[in-house]
């Protein structure tokens, strides 16, 4: 089978590729997925950056070639890190809760063809192929025969990146039954190797549908139970997306504080609302 042509820009050859970035990028705003995918603006890694691909290596390769993050850390020839430290607490951690989990795929490349069928507000109905492209950090299958979907999280964790979160996992439970796999009663699992809002922490272990595990000196994971609601949520902002990008719909999401602190972009918003 040849490979499938595909771009972030509907304006180029192939079908439109979505990733769970590209997707979350254009739900928060459509202006930025604009500069990102279409202009390719997009800044240089920062040192967070590579700091979170450098960690998210280290889980790999811990998960692969079924290594202790130590040993990992050692062979590559890693500079100490707190966050590394707390990866491997957590998973120690959840290795002696649970034993009988047993790896099914860690950073596997996954391209799935699909047709969205979207209905916008006039009732009319479109229809547009896409590939659902992307990396999931980890996916184990439990004792009971259920998928546990695995996303590493670095940096700090606050409520709005556990929504974020949330719905990154919705995407990658929509692609992996796509796929061919049964997701029917599956589990998340998030690891924040860096969390230390402990208000945050609690919130989470409160829940009924939420279990948390805590590392020795600092950072969490918790599994829990997809929300329907939220998946549904998630499905129908994915064919919004989807139509928005293919009619190459660009709308600002201003946002008074995120906008001028967080966005490389902001400059250009700014001066257009001012015009």
């Amino acid at each position: 089978m040849s490979e499938i042509v595909s771009s972030y820009n509907p304006a180029e050859e192939g079908v439109l590729r979505i990733s769970k970035s590209s997707f979350g990028t254009y739900n928060k705003c459509p202006r930025l997925y604009y500069w990102n995918y279409i202009q390719r603006l997009s800044p240089p890694p920062n040192d967070a950056m590579v700091r979170g691909t450098l960690i998210h290596n280290v889980l790999e390769v811990a998960l692969t070639e079924e290594k202790p993050i130590p040993d990992v850390v050692k062979t590559l020839e890693i500079k100490p890190d707190l966050g590394i430290d707390a990866m491997n607490e957590i998973m120690v951690a959840l290795t002696k809760k649970f034993p009988d989990w047993e790896l099914v795929e860690a950073e596997v490349k996954h391209t799935i063809p699909y047709t969205v069928e979207f209905t916008d507000d006039e009732e009319q109905t479109h229809s547009y192929d896409v590939l659902l492209v992307g990396k999931i950090d980890g996916v184990f299958k439990d004792k009971d025969g259920r998928l546990i979907i695995v996303e590493l999280k670095t940096g700090e964790l606050g409520s709005s990146k556990v929504q974020r979160t949330r719905r990154e996992l919705n995407f990658y439970k929509f692609m992996l039954e796509e796929a061919g796999y049964d997701v029917e009663d599956c589990r998340y699992l998030v690891i924040a190797p860096d969390a230390t809002n402990v208000d945050v922490a609690l919130k989470l272990e409160s829940s009924k549908r939420k279990t948390v595990i805590w590392g020795d000196t600092s950072g969490i994971a918790y599994l829990e139970k997809p929300n329907g609601r939220s998946y549904n949520t998630t499905i129908r902002k994915f064919g919004e997306a989807v139509h928005g990008i293919n009619n190459e719909q660009w709308p600002m999401n201003w946002s008074e504080y995120y906008c001028p602190e967080w966005c490389e972009y902001h400059l250009g918003c700014e001066q257009e609302m001012l015009e």
